[in-house]
């Protein structure tokens, strides 16, 4: 039995091993597809390109724009302005005043009356262009008399800041119906006084237009004149007689007048007299000397230093248009004597406290129109007199 049990494994090994290699062999070939698996694979048209999956952005969500903050009447009227009219009033400032609900208020020393500061009014809107909301607030300023001056106050808006820029007087007790802004450019109805109108009660309705400009808030015709302002007051800082010559008006002339109060004996130089004057020996009669009365005899360089550029004017930090801000005793006629000008003042504040203010200088442009064209007419000099 062991023997025969022996000899039958092997035997049964022989016919079990090469089926089961058989076996392994048809596992690793390919098999043959069916119909139903070969439908069941993507066909691809043999003259057609391939089919590239396609893909498409979402669309970014469009920012919606963050408005611009508004300026409310709350804001204005707890700030700080600064008025040149203060300054005037209180030499001891530096005309800033801080409004607490709409009013500020400082007595005079030892008196009962004083300066008030009233915020009145205001309106909105983009005076500079930059996409902001700035305002115009209307101030109402009385200086202990019987005056109401109103001004308006343009104040802007920087970096989430409220900074007050330009002061412009609209007049004693005129009465301002409406402001309004729109495309850069202020409109201001109100009612003014005609020729005979008292002071107590304006009659005559005019509107104001108005730009914001070189820190100012200016008419057209002022628009105009201030580049010109600027270019003579720059040839007076250098002494620059040949760039003053050009600006000045073809036909009236070149008038300089020592004082406030322009008379027609005040000398007046043409374009071509201008250039060689500033060397010439000659001495002429400007004027009289306030006080005394004696004769102003001096050349023109003489004249210049004492009567023209006396001062850094071209570094003034108070400039106006069509405005007094000299607070002289001698009385400023320039608008008459110059019909339809542009008067533009540099201001000196007095410097000596001994002198409590009253060593203040000015120095006042005066431009006159002709064909369409702005030409200088005339050079003011003004300080205190008695």
């Amino acid at each position: 039995m062991k023997f025969r049990h022996i000899r039958f494994v092997p035997l049964l090994a022989i016919i079990i091993l090469p089926a089961l290699f058989a076996t392994g062999c048809a596992a690793v070939e390919p098999a043959s597809s069916s119909p139903s698996e070969t439908a069941l694979l993507p066909v691809q048209p043999t003259d057609a390109p391939p089919t590239v999956p396609t893909y498409t952005p979402t669309a970014e969500p469009t920012p919606i724009p963050t408005a611009a903050p508004g300026i409310d009447m709350a804001e204005l009227s707890n700030m700080t302005y600064r008025l040149d009219i203060v300054s005037q009033a209180l030499p001891g400032r530096d005309g800033s005043v801080i409004l607490s609900g709409g009013h500020f208020e400082e007595l005079y020393p030892d008196s009962a009356v004083g300066v008030a500061v009233d915020l009145i009014d205001h309106t909105t809107g983009d005076l500079n262009a930059d996409g902001l909301e700035d305002a115009i607030a209307l101030l109402a300023i009385n200086t202990g008399g019987t005056g109401t001056f109103i001004h308006l106050a343009a104040v802007i808006q920087e970096t989430g800041a409220l900074s007050h820029t330009a002061t412009l007087f609209l007049g004693d007790r005129v009465r301002v119906e409406s402001l309004n802004i729109e495309d850069g450019t202020l409109q201001v109805q109100m009612i003014t006084h005609a020729p005979d109108d008292p002071l107590c009660c304006p009659t005559e309705q005019v509107t104001g237009t108005y730009t914001l400009q070189d820190g100012m808030l200016v008419t057209p015709e002022q628009s105009q004149v201030l580049p010109l302002a600027e270019a003579a007051i720059q040839a007076l800082s250098i002494g620059d007689m040949a760039a003053l010559a050009s600006l000045v008006h073809p036909e009236a002339r070149l008038r300089f007048s020592p004082y406030a109060y322009v008379l027609p004996e005040h000398l007046a130089f043409s374009q071509d007299q201008l250039l060689s004057l500033m060397d010439d020996p000659n001495i002429y009669t400007w004027g009289a000397f306030d006080g005394s009365g004696e004769p102003i005899r001096m050349t023109f360089g003489e004249y210049f230093d004492r009567f023209v550029y006396s001062k850094d004017f071209a570094g003034a930090e108070q400039v106006s248009l069509d405005r007094r801000l000299g607070p002289g005793n001698t009385i400023d006629n320039s608008h008459e004597y110059y019909p339809r000008s542009v008067v533009v003042e540099y201001y000196l504040p007095g410097e000596n406290p001994d002198y409590g203010g009253l060593d203040w200088q000015s120095l006042r442009l005066v431009f006159q129109q002709q064909d369409g064209a702005w030409y200088l007419a005339g050079i003011i000099h003004d300080e205190w007199s008695t």
